[in-house]
C-alpha cells in the first residue's frame, strides 16, 4: 500500500504547533557597569554594554492564543495565495507559447517549402533573358558575350569532355548483355 498523502492542511497544522512550542530568543543589551576610558587628559565614564538572550514572543504572536495560531495561518495563506498566482502566471505563459508555436506551425504548412527556390530560379532565367534582350538591343553576340567568362583552359577542359560524353552515350539498341560490359567498363 502506498504511503498516505501528505496534504496541505496537515503542513499547516505542524508549522503550527512548531510555532506555539518554541519561542524566539532574542538579544538584549544590559548595562553591567562603568569603566574609565582615557582620551588624552580627560576621564570620560562610559557604560559597558553585555548582551544576553532573553526569551521573547515573536513580533506577530501576541498573548491571546486565538491570534497566535490565525497568525500562522494567515502566513500560510499568504504563501498559498503567492504559490496559486506563480502557478497560473506560470500556465498562462505555456498557454501562450503554446499558442505561438501551434500559429507558426499552422503558418508553415500553408507555405510551400520549395517556393523560394522556385522564385529564385525564375529570378535567374529572367536576368538571363534580360541580358540576351540587352545584347541584341545594342548589337552584340550574347553568346560570344558569355564565353568571355571563361578561361581558354577551361573551354578546353569543357570541350574534352563533352566528347567523352558523347562517345559514352548510347547510339542505338543494345540488349541487356551490352549494357552490364558498358557498365564494368573493360
Amino acid at each position: 500500500m502506498p504511503p498516505k498523502r501528505k496534504t496541505a492542511a496537515s503542513a499547516a497544522q505542524k508549522i503550527a504547533r512548531l510555532v506555539k512550542s518554541e519561542p524566539v530568543k532574542e538579544k538584549t543589551p544590559e548595562i553591567t557597569e562603568d569603566v574609565t576610558i582615557k582620551e588624552g587628559e580627560e576621564d570620560v565614564k562610559s557604560p559597558s554594554v553585555e548582551t544576553t538572550t532573553a526569551p521573547t514572543k515573536r513580533k506577530h504572536e501576541d498573548d491571546n492564543d486565538d491570534a497566535t495560531s490565525s497568525a500562522p495561518k494567515s502566513g500560510l495563506a499568504d504563501r498559498l495565495a503567492k504559490l496559486k498566482e506563480l502557478k497560473r502566471r506560470r500556465a498562462t505563459e505555456v498557454e501562450q507559447g503554446n499558442r505561438r508555436d501551434r500559429n507558426l506551425e499552422f503558418q508553415r504548412t500553408k507555405e510551400n517549402p520549395k517556393f523560394e527556390e522556385k522564385n529564385e530560379k525564375k529570378k535567374l532565367e529572367a536576368l538571363k533573358l534580360l541580358e540576351k534582350q540587352e545584347a541584341k538591343d545594342a548589337g552584340e553576340d550574347y553568346e560570344r558575350k558569355q564565353f568571355w567568362k571563361y578561361s581558354a583552359e577551361s573551354a578546353a577542359s569543357w570541350e574534352k569532355k563533352m566528347e567523352k560524353k558523347a562517345r559514352a552515350a548510347n547510339n542505338g539498341f543494345t540488349g541487356k548483355f551490352m549494357i552490364t560490359l558498358k557498365n564494368i567498363d573493360v
